[in-house]
Formats: C-alpha cells, structure tokens, sequence
C-alpha cells in the first residue's frame, strides 16, 4: 500500500512538471509566432516605401516582393 502511494505521489509530481513544460512551451511559440508576424509586417512596409521611392525615382534598384501567405 504504501508503495502504491509513493507512486501515486510521483506521478502525480511528473504530471505537474509536464503540465509547467508544456505551458511554457505553448508560451514559447506564442511568443515566436509575434516576433515572426511582427518581422513579416516590418518587412512587408519597408517593401512598400521601398516600392513608393522606387516608383519616384528615388530609389535606383527595386525590391523583390515575396509572398509569405
């Protein structure tokens, strides 16, 4: 019985630490999928002054546009 205990007690902890693991791993990529979207607009901007100066002559070599949608 006691033994059944202590097993219980362990499993129980291992289910915590996993809970705390996974919660952070989800906060993670939360945290990436912000960075990356915030990158992609920043860049989707500067391609659009870019373009803008392009198109008036201020700029002498336009930007590629790349789709990421």
């Amino acid at each position: 019985m006691l033994d059944a205990e202590y097993a219980l007690k362990a499993a129980e902890a291992n289910y915590a630490n996993l809970r705390v693991q996974v919660d952070s791993d989800l906060m993670s990529q939360k945290r990436m999928k912000r960075t990356c979207r915030s990158d992609y607009e920043q860049a989707h901007l500067q391609h659009d002054v870019d373009e803008k100066l392009y198109k008036e002559g201020s700029l002498s070599v336009k930007t590629p546009r790349i789709s990421l949608r």
